[in-house]
């Protein structure tokens, strides 16, 4: 029996973090719909515990369904789009690990 060595040739190599990151587009449009709905859910939410009267409920829940919908959409995009990764990436990069060590007292 003849023994044969394989080589694997992937046809694309990601080299680039910004290669990787590039599907950033739907995170920013669902990050703007959630502050925009935020913004609008907010007064209506304010104004509608502090009048009284029939125009109560609603004001108060639209206002409510509003703010809890863009609160949540907000926060989710903004993982999304990488909020949270930034203060890890010096864990990632074993290079940067004992960054004092380097440094002259």
């Amino acid at each position: 029996m003849s023994s044969r060595i394989y080589s694997v040739n992937p046809n694309s190599v990601i080299t680039d973090q910004a290669d990787a990151d590039s599907d950033k587009g739907p995170a920013i449009i669902a990050f703007v719909v959630g502050i925009t709905l935020f913004s609008m859910g907010l007064p209506l939410l304010i104004i509608g515990s502090t009048s009284t009267g029939e125009d109560k409920l609603a004001m108060l829940i639209p206002g409510a369904v509003m703010f809890g919908i863009g609160a949540f959409v907000t926060v989710v995009a903004a993982i999304g789009m990488g909020f949270g990764k930034r203060a890890t990436t010096s864990e990632q990069d074993p290079a940067s690990k004992n960054w004092w060590e380097g440094q002259s007292e």
